[in-house]
């Protein structure tokens, strides 16, 4: 992070540190960031910049960029299931990322909700044609009729958030009940799982329950925003790392092999390679990038 605020995720290898910029770093917690003597930045006198370049030897780890940067939207089908307050927003999202004549489908039993898409938030999409089936997300012939197979992505929304403990629990089991109906109806079908499910949940502890389904990604909705405000509160400025992330033109992160990683080196690419503190001392275990 620049000293003028501006956020640099990914900056050229070779870049000029002043004495007031701020490195980024990522670690479970900021009590487990130690630097050892061999990352230490050494200045030739305490006026001159640092170069980032001197960080580069034999346990360089690098950044990934985005290994998709350029590449051209496509289009695709989405499902949401369920509706809350953060399905409008999800759905303006994802109008960013697809390419036009993509598809947006919900199932809803409410005929508020079906009002709000059909009158207010199909105006509002400019990518997408949203499509409303009514039916609840724990009815079996509800989730059949909507051929899944079909989908890229099914998006499974806890119902409206609420203080009450007892609808929390009751929004949570609707979503575990819908998710063992989607499991059931992929076994039955004898067909390969073609697309991808991620459930939103309010309770941590029935993630143990969802981790049983079909379900690729769970989302805790009040787990993650804890997390988001306890590391504001230790540091504002994460905020701005955030606002550069999770933005369409921000960087993107991706998991893949060593050996694609290590192709994409020379082609402007940035690595990012993590490694167990747990493992260091254990030779096999202790993988690094090389400099070159």
């Amino acid at each position: 992070m620049l000293s003028d605020g501006t956020v640099k995720i990914f900056p050229r290898l070779i870049i000029i540190i002043n004495i007031d910029d701020q490195i980024i770093v990522i670690a479970e917690d900021d009590g487990k960031i130690i630097l050892s003597s061999d990352y230490l930045l050494r200045s030739n006198n305490e006026h001159s910049g640092l170069v980032l370049s001197s960080l580069i030897n034999h346990n360089t780890i690098l950044l990934s960029n985005s290994m998709t940067r350029g590449t051209t939207k496509r289009v695709e089908r989405n499902l949401v299931l369920g509706w809350n307050n953060k399905a409008p927003l999800i759905a303006k999202e994802l109008d960013s990322y697809v390419a036009r004549g993509s598809e947006l489908h919900v199932l809803t039993n409410s005929d508020k909700i079906t009002q709000f898409i059909n009158e207010q938030l199909v105006n509002e999409l400019t990518e997408q044609k949203i499509f409303v089936y009514s039916g609840s997300l724990t009815n079996r012939f509800d989730l059949e009729k909507l051929n899944l197979f079909s989908y890229d992505y099914v998006i499974l929304l806890a119902n409206e958030e609420s203080e009450q403990q007892n609808l929390i629990e009751e929004a949570d089991a609707e979503c575990l009940i819908c998710l063992l109906h989607l499991k059931n109806i992929i076994d039955k079908s004898n067909k390969e799982k073609t697309f991808c499910i991620v459930a939103e949940m309010y309770d941590i502890r029935n993630y143990q329950l969802a981790n049983t389904t079909c379900a690729d990604d769970f989302i805790v909705s009040p787990n993650l925003i804890s997390k988001y405000i306890s590391q504001l509160s230790e540091n504002k400025n994460i905020k701005k790392v955030y606002d550069v992330l999770l933005t369409v033109d921000g960087p993107e992160i991706y998991s893949c092999l060593a050996s694609i990683v290590l192709n994409l080196i020379g082609l402007g690419e940035q690595c990012m390679v993590g490694r167990f503190s747990s493992e260091s001392s254990a030779k096999v275990n202790n993988h690094a990038l090389p400099p070159e």
